[in-house]
């Protein structure tokens, strides 16, 4: 039974005051959008200020079947996690900015302050993400205070409450760290920008223009978001901030078509993060790796190109399996409402605001101050559509629904941040790709993946920039002194650190796409894991096969081209699990590793082995596909 105040119930109160604080972070973030981005603590704290607390009102408790319930430990939940980071990013802020970190004194409420929002973190995402996060951060806050008692190189000489506190609530190096900076700037501002194009009415442009150009297709949506990410990866160089823009409108596609929301989001983070890796911009570690190689920057592009155009086909690939595997169908022509081209000539406006933040984003604005300009563009489309009638009271909520909705997001960077800042504190990054190296005993065989993870486990908690240089520094040398390609080893050592983003347990880019998915981060993390499998082993091939990065002979690089091109098609068969009709498990397994064997076998005879095995699998699969019935999907352009 609800408990009334008057006429209104916990309830009720719970939903005014997530509307109003929701729009107060918005209107806060275009502010500073607006006028400059705070100094980074103040930025951080005030973000979650308005985010965090909101969270114990948006997932209550008590959730009994598909309902939940608001409860006064909610609201004392709400209570102290607001106090705690008020006193932190206002009251306490200009103190605790002048003092100098781990020297300057605390006070005893600092203390408590800092210890207690750690606990919050906590709490609100076992609310939100689930306990697999939760876990993860335990066992590092375990770490932390534990190593000191372990032995060899993973001991530390340990830490204190105190220390721990300051370095999780009282820097940028623990939960307001790079994660939840990210969370501030862009990842806000295109969440809100996503609110805005679904308030303006571009949201369904995009819809039936890529049911236009794809309806006949099996998960037509899907295969354009896989497209739209890669143009715009080209030129931003950002796996989150292309998560951020493109997914906007190609995740809510994807799930209008059938797709489930966890894979909607998988497919939208392993499409955004290739982006990284696909030329002319590749993201700022490109310009280092060509610095510290020695070549120009345009025959480094040349020589990513084929392998970042192989990724994305695997990802293709990948989408119209799972679209067979739950039975998508096309669209029939009846169920078209326009063509393509009547669409672009009597609504072509309406893609206003991509071509807007397309167009300041390669002027080298900022990617919050592009998803800025996008907002603005937004409102003049609506400004014309209406002549001028805006409903005040609509605009009102679409911004409070934009704070709302960055919640999520909010939440599972914030507790990225607790894994670093253990790692920042213990130093096990470092440690860890310093042990694995040493495990691979100049073995190539052992070494390679004790790369990989060096470059994945560093990336979780470093840009991509910074990741690169240490792997470059430490582990590279060592490939190249064991007769590897010079250009293979730094691609290799860039590729990983770049897919640590979409890595559990801090997969900032699958996050992302969580968020505007609505779909567990996790879960949405290890699919886009499945989904960019081929990532994980195409750097094996050009080690192995150096041809695939230019470096070799022509009918070198065609042969290794069908080698990878095959082995991704069995790869994506076997993450899905389909390809004509759903395989068995046995199938799954030897499709699995046969594929992954044949990407970077070095010897001729072994890859043509492995390569007639995976396409009599497929082949067999093709031919027994005919009496297989899938479920049924189909879906018109106007179906939910």
């Amino acid at each position: 039974m609800s408990i009334k105040h008057g006429k209104m119930t916990l309830a009720d109160i719970a939903a005014r005051i997530v509307f109003f604080l929701g729009l107060a972070a918005t209107c806060f973030h275009l502010y500073v959008s607006a006028t400059g981005i705070l100094e980074a603590y103040k930025m951080r704290t005030t973000h979650l200020m308005f985010l965090l607390p909101m969270s114990f009102l948006i997932h209550p408790t008590s959730k009994k079947g598909r309902f939940s319930k608001i409860s006064v430990i909610d609201f004392i939940w709400f209570i102290l996690t607001l106090a705690a980071m008020i006193y932190i990013s206002q009251i306490a802020y200009a103190r605790l900015i002048k003092r100098i970190p781990f020297v300057g004194k605390l006070t005893t409420l600092d203390l408590v302050a800092a210890v207690f929002l750690v606990v919050a973190v906590l709490e609100a995402t076992r609310r939100v993400c689930g306990l697999g996060m939760v876990i993860v951060c335990l066992v590092a806050i375990a770490y932390a205070f534990g190593g000191k008692y372990l032995t060899g190189k993973i001991r530390h000489t340990g830490t204190t409450v105190k220390r721990m506190a300051e370095q999780m609530s009282l820097s940028t190096n623990g939960i307001f760290g790079s994660t939840v900076a990210a969370s501030a700037t862009y990842i806000f501002m295109f969440t809100l920008f996503g609110e805005f194009l679904e308030y303006s009415g571009a949201g369904q442009f995009f819809i039936d223009l890529a049911f236009s150009l794809t309806g006949k297709s099996r998960g037509g949506p899907a295969k354009m978001a896989v497209v739209a990410s890669g143009l715009m990866g080209m030129i931003s160089g950002s796996s989150t901030a292309n998560v951020t823009s493109t997914g906007t409108y190609t995740i809510p596609l994807m799930k209008k078509t059938g797709y489930r929301s966890e894979f909607a989001g998988a497919v939208e983070a392993s499409a955004s993060t290739g982006g990284q890796i696909m030329p002319p911009v590749m993201g700022a570690a490109s310009f280092l790796l060509a610095e510290y190689v020695g070549i120009n920057y345009i025959a480094l592009c040349a020589a990513a190109a084929i392998p970042a155009v192989l990724y994305f086909a695997a990802v293709f690939i990948a989408v119209h399996f799972e679209a067979t595997r739950i039975g998508l169908k096309g669209m029939d022509e009846d169920a078209k409402k326009q063509t393509w081209q009547w669409l672009l000539v009597h609504k072509g406006y309406l893609a206003l605001p991509i071509v807007v933040i397309l167009v300041t984003m390669i002027l080298g604005f900022s990617a919050y101050k592009a998803a800025l300009y996008g907002i603005l563009s937004i409102l003049l489309i609506v400004v014309f559509e209406k002549k001028g009638k805006i409903s005040i009271k609509s605009l009102i909520v679409t911004l409070a629904k934009g704070g709302r909705s960055a919640v999520m997001v909010a939440i599972s960077c914030a507790a990225a941040g607790i894994v670093i800042g253990v790692s920042n504190e213990t130093g096990i990054g470092v440690k860890f790709a310093s042990i694995i190296i040493n495990l691979g005993r100049n073995n190539l065989y052992l070494i390679l993946p004790m790369v990989m993870l060096a470059c994945v486990f560093l990336g979780m908690g470093l840009p991509t920039s910074a990741c690169y240089i240490m792997v470059a520094a430490i582990a590279v040398p060592a490939l190249i002194k064991m007769g590897c390609n010079t250009m293979a080893c730094h691609l290799f050592a860039l590729y990983f650190g770049i897919f640590s983003g979409i890595t559990p347990p801090v997969a900032i880019s699958a996050y992302a796409a969580a968020g505007l998915a609505k779909s567990p981060p996790m879960k949405t993390g290890w699919l886009a894991v499945g989904l960019s499998l081929p990532a994980f082993i195409i750097p094996y091939a050009f080690i192995f096969n150096p041809a695939l990065i230019l470096e070799g002979t022509v009918l070198e690089t065609v042969w290794v081209i069908i080698q990878v091109i095959v082995g991704i098609v069995g790869l994506a068969a076997a993450v899905i699990g389909c390809a004509f009709r759903p395989f068995a498990l046995w199938e799954r397994a030897i499709l699995l590793v046969l594929s992954a064997v044949m990407m970077v076998a070095p010897s001729i005879l072994l890859s043509i082995g492995c390569m007639a095995v995976v396409l009599v699998l497929l082949v067999i699969n093709k031919i027994r596909s005919g009496d297989w019935q899938p479920p049924q999907k189909g879906v018109t352009a106007g179906e939910n």
